[in-house]
């Protein structure tokens, strides 16, 4: 299972400059951060 499913309408994408990826997953309410490995 990989941190993007169950993801519903998706919106916008962001990176910080420490390599986070922001997913804004507006049909569930919430802001999903995927750290880097």
């Amino acid at each position: 299972m990989t941190p993007l499913t169950g993801l519903d309408s998706p919106r916008g994408v962001a990176v910080d400059a420490q390599g986070n990826l922001y997913v804004v997953d507006t049909g569930n309410n919430r802001v999903l951060r995927l750290r880097p490995a």
